[in-house]
């Protein structure tokens, strides 16, 4: 894998918008953005723009779980709030030792 694969929307997002056009080069900390997570109705964010004061609203697919498999395999990180992904997995799935005896 690449360092750092250009084809994933959240590092476009950030190299192509964020930083470069918005001059925005800390997500984690710029006041100026609010993330929503999960699956939104498309009326209920066209609210964000036309009653909320808003300029820009940028709605990115799920990461799929195998890329975010993959980015952690090869010790890359992810850009913030990006590792949103469905369905959410129950937390006894992911800390329970299946193979426990």
């Amino acid at each position: 894998m690449k360092e750092k694969d250009v084809s994933k929307d959240v590092v476009i997002q950030q190299d192509k918008i964020f930083n470069p056009i918005l001059g925005i080069i800390d997500p984690r900390a710029d006041e100026n953005i609010i993330f929503l997570g999960g699956i939104q109705d498309p009326n209920e964010m066209e609210k964000y723009i036309t009653e909320r004061g808003n300029y820009l609203l940028i709605n990115l697919y799920p990461v799929n779980i195998q890329d975010l498999e993959e980015i952690a395999t090869a010790g890359g990180v992810m850009p913030p709030k990006s590792t949103w992904f469905d369905p959410k997995l129950l937390s006894g799935l992911v800390f329970h030792d299946l193979m426990e005896k």
